[in-house]
């Protein structure tokens, strides 16, 4: 039977993030939770900072806006360290008790009507375990975030390639990107749905298990969206729009380039394909 008013978990992983960011990310979640009054919310904030040194800021932040939502409950959950991304969205992926369950990056905007259209999705297709939405850089530019499944060379020339290689197989990377498909229909099974929203059927993260742990960060989103699709389907559903804050921090330091790496390997172990 289908849940008239379904309950809808929320889970931001946080380490050393902007507050202003995040300011705006809760004022936008404010927004589509207020439009949304039909469901009850819980929003879980995990802090993988060793320190855990922005509780407070954080939750004076969540008093001040999406606290004053009556259908929404709030808590704050300090690992101790970083356990890594996946293993701390595993925190709130055992602990909640929802119909829906979305896993959301600390720099993504809903749209006002992103809960609402969702659950309507949901509710109508119940096959599908796992929404991935469009995505829109803040300049509005189409990000083209349904891949098929990742090789090590497509790793390479998605994340580190210069320029003048990503022109050679230009081609190569769009087929990746799935852009023969056109993103302003319904496109189902994506082999690797975007990993900042993931909107899942509660029951079906917790049948697979939640994130593979041994992802520290990167391609656990790729992995998870594969286990998915071995119990349940996944769409990509155009009408349920968000907007993404993309930082290439894999380019920028030197650790995230080592741990990206290692999550490529780690993938390419567990699922084969060099090219």
């Amino acid at each position: 039977m289908i849940n008239p008013n379904p309950t809808i978990s929320i889970c931001i992983v946080v380490f050393q993030e902007n507050m202003n960011m995040l300011g705006q990310v809760f004022a936008h979640l404010k927004t589509a939770i207020s439009k949304t009054s039909s469901a009850q919310f819980k929003l879980y904030i995990v802090d993988n900072h060793p320190l855990g040194q922005l509780e407070s800021p954080l939750t004076t932040l969540a008093e001040s806006t999406v606290l004053y939502e009556k259908n929404l409950a709030f808590e704050y959950i300090k690992t101790g360290k970083n356990i890594g991304y996946g293993a701390a969205n595993n925190v709130a992926i055992r602990a909640c008790e929802s119909d829906y369950h979305l896993i959301m990056n600390p720099d993504v905007f809903v749209s006002a009507d992103t809960f609402s259209k969702a659950i309507a999705y949901m509710k109508t297709h119940q096959e599908v375990g796992l929404l991935t939405p469009s995505v829109y850089g803040v300049d509005q530019t189409r990000q083209y975030l349904c891949k098929q499944n990742p090789t090590l060379f497509d790793m390479f020339l998605r994340s580190f390639s210069p320029n003048f290689i990503r022109k050679l197989f230009a081609r190569r990377i769009s087929l990746y990107e799935m852009r023969e498909k056109n993103y302003d229909q319904e496109i189902r099974d994506v082999p690797f749905p975007t990993g900042c929203f993931m909107f899942a059927r509660t029951k079906v993260l917790k049948k697979i298990g939640g994130f593979d742990e041994r992802f520290f960060l990167y391609f656990e989103d790729a992995d998870l969206g594969r286990r998915i699709l071995k119990i349940s389907h996944s769409a990509y559903v155009p009408e349920v729009k968000i907007v993404h804050q993309w930082a290439r921090e894999s380019r920028k330091r030197f650790k995230m380039f080592c741990i990206i790496i290692r999550s490529g390997f780690l993938y390419w172990r567990k699922y084969g394909g060099l090219y």
